[in-house]
């Protein structure tokens, strides 16, 4: 009997852990249909969340990923620029972004400097292909009707609707339902993540930090889970994670201001050179 008093108390301070449902009050509008939010998550253990939610009803809001190269260096077998997620922000004057696919760097290469680098997955900037889809890599799309959607058909993907896209890895919700494999996944990192509401209304872009011991230690896909859950969110994709979770918005200067605390270099607000990062437009207040 001890035993089962036991599970219970464990099972209830974990639910207790994310009982704190979202709601309105959670959210600090920062531009016209981009809010944010921030909160601290102890059980399992120690975890900062940040969220940004991206209304795609509200006027102005535009969506852009990292373009492609020219020509002639796309022939030399590249297809970015890596840079830090604030330059992406300030280079382009978009008012918030985060990091997104995972990437490759070419032979000497280093996250820590900018260069040349691939995507991995489908990339598409102003409706320009910039990387071509792969089977092992799961693309979200802003199509041009301003639809988001997180393809897990292929036979649904049609590169002349899209906008912009970007690939992760890992699907963690779909219709509602987080796929069995993915709950079984057990070290926490630091992850970046992106959610669609039910409805295509909102795009929820969400970031835990992690390698922090006590302050924030990662998250695993069933914490992702259960954040989306709370946010509504009826389809989530994870992306790139690790020393690239980055998210800023831009200040009244259109200098960007880091959200969460990066592990780029190896330590707490360093940034690494990213492959690709998605941001938003948006009116102010």
């Amino acid at each position: 009997m001890k035993n089962v008093f036991v599970v219970l108390f464990l099972l209830i301070t974990t639910s207790a852990a994310y009982a704190q449902k979202i709601d309105d009050s959670f959210w600090t509008p920062l531009f016209r249909g981009v809010d944010f939010g921030k909160r601290t998550i102890e059980e399992p253990r120690i975890m900062q969340m940040y969220v940004l939610r991206i209304d795609m009803r509200a006027e102005g809001v535009r969506f852009y990923s990292t373009p492609k190269l020219p020509a002639e260096e796309q022939a030399k077998g590249s297809e970015t620029n890596r840079q830090t997620t604030v330059d992406f922000l300030e280079k382009n004057k978009l008012q918030a972004a985060v990091n997104a696919n995972f990437f490759s760097l070419p032979e000497g290469g280093t996250m820590a400097t900018d260069g040349r680098s691939n995507l991995l997955g489908l990339g598409v900037s102003k409706g320009e292909l910039v990387s071509p889809d792969e089977a092992d890599f799961v693309p979200f799309c802003i199509l041009k009707d301003k639809t988001p959607v997180i393809v897990t058909d292929r036979e649904t993907l049609d590169l002349a609707q899209i906008d912009t896209a970007v690939a992760g890895g890992a699907v963690l919700m779909k219709e509602g339902v987080a796929p069995e494999d993915i709950l079984k996944q057990e070290k926490p990192e630091p992850r970046t993540a992106v959610g669609i509401s039910k409805d295509k209304r909102y795009v929820y872009f969400l970031l835990i930090d992690g390698r922090q011991e006590g302050v924030s230690e990662g998250a695993t896909y069933g914490d992702l889970v259960k954040c989306f859950e709370e946010l509504g969110a009826w389809d989530a994709l994870n992306l790139d994670g690790g020393g690239s979770s980055t998210m800023v918005r831009a200040d009244a200067d259109g200098k960007a201001k880091i959200l969460n605390s990066p592990v780029g270099r190896g330590r707490p607000m360093t940034l690494r050179y990213n492959g690709n990062s998605i941001g938003v437009w948006a009116q102010p207040l």
